[in-house]
């Protein structure tokens, strides 16, 4: 069922410009992401977290991060591209 959650979530954060701007304003780390989605109802682990990006991203090339570009937010916003991509 956490699967299934998390599986929602990210397609929630991705459809949803508001989720996605409230998301990349306040989580700065997997934790912060999970309790996030707590927020939102959506019930998940860290490493459920891991292993479904882990799943998704095997499908992508490395994600190139430009020097100076490093920060959450752009993380969350090219995680959220990705799951965009394989989820909808």
């Amino acid at each position: 069922m956490s699967r299934e959650a998390l599986i929602k979530f990210l397609q929630a954060a991705v459809a949803a410009p508001e989720i996605r701007e409230e998301l990349k304003a306040s989580a700065t780390s997997p934790r912060e992401i999970v309790e996030f989605a707590h927020d939102y109802g959506y019930r998940f682990t860290e490493q459920e977290l891991q292993v479904e990006l882990n799943r998704i991203f095997d499908k992508f090339p490395p994600l190139e991060i430009p020097p100076g570009a490093g920060s959450a937010e752009f993380i969350i916003d090219e995680m959220l591209n990705f799951c965009e991509m394989q989820l909808l």
